[in-house]
């Protein structure tokens, strides 16, 4: 474990070398909050940003802010069930619980469970806006070997060892959700190309849809085009690691819709 932890600092730090000097060139005002004012204040910078390009009020956004700094349990709750795994670290995900707690949904849908770290704070934001459903996707059997390319396999040292899967840890997807947050959580399982298409089908519609699952650039399409048709105006299609390839950049051409990136959180943002 200690070898896993080691190798994950090595990626780490690459990886925020390569963000920093990225981030510099496309956005120094958010590198600036950043340096300045730290991490979080930088994102929740960004998030007002983006409440305020959509038209939504941001009155609300520092109380949010503040609640979710105080779920005591919701944290310890996750933070136990991760223990001794390498899922769904706790880095920068409260951005999701404000940005439902400020709109509001009355369905979500994203794709990719994993630990579920990510769904309980939607799912928590959902419980505080007494509204609003979750619908999640995830295919638990599979680990990073699987879609990274032969290159992307080498420069990130993949290993089954380093990216088990949840079978092997005998976890299932969303082990790190309390089971009073349940009520408003339906997980199906299986990949999205074969479930997301019939489940809005199902639905009708979604509010804010995220993609966190496969991160290839054919299946990150196939979900934002799949998505796209049941948001309604003004809903909100989210995306993390976006800087995986160009899919992301390609969708919000197709659609002719900024794309905005939320910078230090790996996600995007499309409005429709």
């Amino acid at each position: 474990m200690d070898r896993i932890r080691e190798d994950w600092k090595k990626i780490g730090t690459a990886s925020a070398i390569k963000e920093a000097i990225r981030i510099a060139t496309s956005s120094p005002l958010a590198l600036y909050q950043r340096v300045i004012h730290g991490g979080q204040k930088a994102i929740q910078y960004q998030i007002e940003q983006l409440m305020e390009y959509m038209g939504i009020s941001t009155s609300s956004l520092k109380d949010y802010w503040g609640a979710i700094a105080s779920k005591r349990d919701l944290y310890a709750y996750m933070y136990g069930a991760l223990a001794g795994t390498y899922y769904g670290e706790l880095q920068t995900p409260q951005f999701l619980y404000v940005i439902v707690r400020t709109l509001k949904p009355a369905v979500v849908v994203e794709t990719g469970v994993a630990a579920g770290v990510s769904s309980a704070l939607i799912l928590e934001a959902l419980k505080d806006n007494e509204r609003g459903l979750l619908y999640s996707i995830d295919f638990p059997n599979y680990w990073a070997q699987n879609y990274l390319s032969k290159a992307e396999q080498s420069r990130l040292g993949c290993s089954a060892e380093l990216f088990p899967s949840l079978e092997s840890l005998g976890k299932a997807p969303g082990f790190a959700i309390p089971q009073s947050l349940e009520t408003r959580w339906a997980l199906r399982l299986g990949k999205s190309k074969d479930i997301l298409p019939n489940l809005l089908t199902e639905i009708g519609k979604t509010d804010i849809f995220l993609h966190d699952s496969e991160h290839t650039y054919d299946n990150m399409m196939f979900e934002y085009t799949t998505a796209w048709d049941y948001l309604p105006k003004g809903g909100l299609l989210l995306s993390h690691d976006i800087s995986w390839n160009n899919s992301f950049r390609d969708f919000s051409r197709k659609v002719k819709r900024r794309s905005i990136e939320i910078y230090f959180t790996g996600t995007g943002a499309i409005i429709k």
